[in-house]
């Protein structure tokens, strides 16, 4: 791409690398990009024949580079000082002119001069569309993270490095509410924790920086197939269906080890630091094509909900749609459910028109088990104690007591593992459904009461079905109670400890291109861009402070390095911040926009 330019003349030059020109999307940066540790090549373009050119490039205060007079017209540098900002300047001459000395001295008679300016960023880029050389490097550096002990990592590479046990200790973050999901801080801190990983990839190989998976291409292209995805070839993040017993990651990153602390405040029995309900001893990531018996079919989310992203007009909403439904069932669906006490694959086999609700029940099945008060946990197991021995139990019901209890018993159940019930029977608007949506909930209204009840809808209309009788109903209810006491395993990705399995790291940062393209587009000028605090979980607040810090060159400049707040965090993310390490290779949703057409 053309460089940024101060003067005006009919000498110019042109700014690429191996990815040659950058899309006309990317202009919305408002600056040239020359990447870091990359090999740029500045090509003069002149009118003119049988003359000869001169480079220049420039910090603030020194000249960097000088070439030699050559008749040559390209030049190829390697910047490496990130967010750097340098002038680069060509001088032209034919045999009988005199060189050049700035951008002032045009009349010099056979002389011509040209400058702009360039500034060195990393370019995040779509991990399908990099050179083969370039995700491999970036893949490599990922599995050092990913492998690589702390205590051994620091010592070979700097007291900067992390590697993926941390990263996942820090994204569970405790048994507390999370500061990183509900609430706008979503956007600040995943864009922390992915610059975080990237200053460790950096220190293996300083070339690389974590690409995105825009995962709604594969959506339009693969619908329910997504797992035929490149993204998990073997040689890339390791196939979504695992064939091994236990289901640990297969492909390059086979056997990476899981995080261990019973002192650490969330774990589970076994001391493994993941969400306490989930009880597998498993020193590995794992990740499921299954919710407990039930093949997945459900769909990554697509270019629709993409589109209602780009439909809001404030910051709340955007948030909204992009965490809760952008976000939304991705790390269930990938990461999955198995070895469950109540098998969904069975129920489903049994009765096949019942199979969108239960799939409903099985990309819900983590809430459901969170929200029912009857569960209970051992405290401690030893890494010899068979998962059945140490799986979460209703320990006032079993099989036999289940199967005894009466449809208003069953109706009773429901309300107290919160799955279905009316806040208020008398009023239909109270109706409280958190696992499966709505429209697989029917309500009948009794006038000679003057109540509401409610059954299940298989058919997903909301409406009484005669097909699916009373006692099919109470079977539903039963079969829901039973699974809801008998949870599972879960794949890593359906867990607090997600940044633990490695396609965590790609999938975030499409969210943030999407903030990046809100904060820069012209047709969001208008957005609403102000922050709503929320008091009931800190971290979700402007001012409340994260556990980021020196992810923007402080400590080399020799500055102070507090732990950022939301408010500093937003204030640095913005796209055209000169401190910003990075900048995305484009905005172009072309399949999303066409589908829409």
């Amino acid at each position: 791409t053309g460089a940024d330019s101060t003067d005006s003349t009919d000498l110019s030059f042109t700014v690429y690398n191996e990815y040659k020109a950058a899309s006309p999307s990317r202009a919305l940066y408002m600056k040239t990009i020359v990447e870091p540790h990359r090999e740029t090549t500045f090509t003069a373009s002149s009118p003119r024949d049988a003359t000869s050119f001169r480079w220049k490039v420039f910090n603030d205060t020194d000249v960097l580079v000088e070439t030699e007079w050559s008749t040559e017209s390209s030049f190829v540098h390697t910047f490496t000082d990130v967010t750097g900002q340098f002038r680069v300047a060509v001088d032209e001459r034919d045999e009988a002119g005199t060189e050049t000395t700035d951008a002032t001295d045009d009349a010099a008679a056979g002389s011509w001069h040209k400058e702009g300016h360039v500034s060195c960023k990393y370019v995040r880029r779509e991990i399908k569309s990099m050179t083969d050389e370039d995700r491999e490097a970036y893949l490599g550096a990922l599995e050092v993270v990913a492998r690589t002990g702390l205590d051994e990592g620091r010592a070979a590479y700097g007291e900067s490095f992390v590697n993926l046990e941390y990263l996942t200790t820090k994204h569970v973050y405790g048994d507390t509410c999370t500061p990183y999901h509900s609430g706008l801080s979503f956007f600040t801190s995943h864009a922390a924790f992915t610059m975080q990983l990237d200053q460790s990839l950096q220190l293996i190989d300083p070339k690389v920086a974590t690409p995105y998976w825009d995962y709604t291409v594969d959506a339009q292209e693969l619908g329910k197939h997504w797992e035929n995805s490149q993204v998990f070839a073997v040689d890339w993040f390791g196939p979504a269906a695992t064939t091994n017993k236990d289901h640990a990651l297969e492909g390059r990153f086979a056997k990476t080890t899981v995080p261990h602390d019973y002192n650490f405040s969330e774990h589970n029995s076994y001391g493994v630091v993941t969400n306490h309900l989930n009880n597998d001893p498993s020193p590995f990531v794992t990740r499921e094509r299954s919710f407990c018996g039930l093949d997945i079919d459900e769909e990554l989310p697509g270019c629709d909900v993409f589109m209602k992203c780009l439909q809001t007009t404030n910051l709340v909403d955007l948030h909204t749609v992009a965490e809760n439904e952008l976000h939304g069932n991705l790390h269930n669906v990938i990461g999955g459910f198995f070895e469950c006490g109540t098998d969904l694959g069975a129920m489903d086999a049994k009765h096949p028109g019942w199979h969108e609700i239960l799939m409903q029940v099985g990309v819900a099945s983590s809430g459901i088990w969170a929200k029912n008060r009857y569960l209970e946990y051992p405290d401690s197991c030893s890494t010899d104690t068979p998962f059945d021995e140490c799986r979460g139990t209703c320990a006032d019901f079993n099989e036999t007591t289940i199967d005894a209890l009466s449809r208003d018993e069953l109706l009773s159940k429901m309300k107290k593992i919160q799955f279905v019930y009316f806040e208020d029977d008398e009023d239909e608007s109270t109706l409280y459904s958190p696992a499966i949506q709505t429209d697989y909930i029917a309500t009948v209204f009794h006038e000679s009461s003057g109540k509401y009840s409610w059954r299940f809808d298989p058919t997903g209309t909301a409406s009484v079905n005669d097909a699916f009788t009373d006692d099919d109903n109470t079977e539903l209810m039963r079969f829901v109670f039973k699974y809801a006491c008998s949870p599972g395993k879960m794949g890593s990705m359906s867990t607090g400890a997600a940044a633990n399995d490695p396609i965590f790291w790609p999938l975030h940062p499409t969210f943030d291109r999407l903030w990046h393209y809100v904060r820069l587009a012209p047709e969001f000028a208008d957005f609403d861009h102000k922050w709503k605090d929320d008091k009931s979980c800190y971290g979700h607040s402007f001012r409340d402070v994260l556990p980021f810090k020196d992810l923007f060159g402080e400590s080399a400049r020799g500055e102070p390095t507090p732990y950022y707040d939301n408010m500093a965090l937003y204030d640095a993310c913005d796209p055209l911040s000169a401190d910003l390490p990075y900048v995305f290779d484009n905005f172009d949703w072309d399949h999303c926009t066409d589908a829409s057409s």
